[in-house]
């Protein structure tokens, strides 16, 4: 009896002890390692579209530049100008012409209507502004007796004149061509124009006989 007693309480102790460490050794054998846990929240999904900075947005297309006129690529009437001012000095240093010069270079008066005179006319020439005032060719060179070697001269000394000034040869192009034009009404060849043929009335009648 004593005996059964003692058993008994050894199985209690022991019972007690497993209880008291996490259950048994079975227990703690088919024990699983605890998952971590899961967030309940939905992880965040970047856009796949990338951003689109305000920087690289194209500019709007430039404008054009603006195509300059004959007569602004000559600078307007300060450039003419100052281009007729060469060509006025290139006359008067050329001994083939500057002669036909003289009177007007010494007279301030005269020299002043030749340059204003010179301007309008490569201002015209170039579509520029305003219009020629002055006498035509014809009347201009009336009695003067200009041959064609003269007139040569006078297109050499524009030419460089407008090269001395700065005036591409592209942009004098214009310019010469117009003045080119103008040959026929400025050189006297010494040829006299043809007297008017008599009527044939005048030439056949007969004067009345006198009595």
């Amino acid at each position: 009896m004593t005996r059964k007693i003692l058993v008994a309480a050894a199985l209690f102790a022991s019972t007690a002890y497993v209880v008291a460490c996490g259950g048994d050794k079975a227990e703690g054998a088919g024990a699983t390692t605890p998952k971590p846990e899961v967030s309940s929240a939905a992880p965040e999904v970047k856009s796949a579209e990338p951003a689109v900075s305000s920087a690289a947005a194209p500019s709007a297309t430039p404008e054009p530049p603006k195509v300059k006129t004959p007569f602004e690529k000559l600078g307007g009437k300060d450039g003419i100008t100052k281009a007729v001012d060469a060509i006025i000095k290139k006359i008067g240093d050329d001994k083939r012409i500057n002669k036909y010069f003289a009177k007007t270079v010494k007279d301030p008066k005269k020299l002043e209507a030749l340059k204003a005179n010179l301007v309008d006319q490569i201002t015209a020439a170039v579509g520029g502004p305003g219009e020629y005032k002055g006498k035509d060719m014809v009347a201009a060179h009336k009695g003067m007796n200009l041959k064609e070697a003269d007139f040569t001269a006078f297109v050499e000394d524009v030419a460089a004149g407008l090269k001395d000034a700065g005036v591409a040869d592209e942009d004098a192009k214009p310019i010469l061509d117009t003045l080119n034009g103008m040959k026929d009404q400025v050189v006297d060849n010494g040829k006299k124009a043809p007297k008017p043929a008599a009527s044939a009335a005048a030439s056949t009648s007969a004067k009345p006989k006198g009595k």
